[in-house]
């Protein structure tokens, strides 16, 4: 099975880029290590868009008009190795992540990008300033854990929503 890395990082300072240490970089290694690491098996990204139903009352009309795109959902699941390691480099910045604003004076429209070595299509970088703005929002980090599981991995789902702003 081939895999490819994913990187998430999170952003603070103005000059913050992918480039920063607060960041996890995902499948850089066998998934049979027993030793901690980082691994997303599976990507979805939804696009949502706003849908108008326009009806008038006592009228004979029930169009639907297109809106245009509200946001787009992302989706990853994965698991972090050996989840009975502590310190956990992998778990601790999950959990400090999740734990932390999601937002910041820097930041406003999320703090988090995300790169993907082989579907660049996939990536979001943060914009901060201008008129088209943008970031993925943290949405919430499910763990799913199965104790009837050798190894003991920490299963989980990611979810983020992209943030746009129109700079005004």
């Amino acid at each position: 099975m081939t895999t490819f890395n994913i990187t998430i990082y999170r952003l603070t300072a103005t000059t913050d880029d992918i480039t920063t240490t607060d960041k996890i970089v995902f499948n850089t290694a066998s998934k049979n290590t027993r030793v901690p690491n980082a691994f997303i098996l599976g990507y979805k990204k939804t696009d949502s868009a706003s849908i108008g139903d326009n009806q008038a009352v006592a009228q004979d009309t029930g169009n639907l008009q297109h809106l245009g795109k509200i946001e787009d959902l992302y989706t990853l699941y994965g698991y972090i190795s050996s989840r009975t390691t502590n310190p956990n480099t992998f778990l601790d910045k999950l959990k400090q992540w999740d734990d932390e604003p999601k937002v910041n004076v820097n930041w406003k429209n999320g703090r988090f990008g995300i790169k993907f070595d082989e579907f660049y299509i996939g990536d979001v970088v943060p914009v901060r300033t201008g008129t088209l703005q943008i970031g993925l929002m943290w949405v919430d980090l499910e763990w799913d854990n199965d104790f009837r599981r050798t190894p003991l991995h920490a299963p989980f789902t990611l979810r983020f929503k992209t943030s746009r702003s129109d700079g005004t």
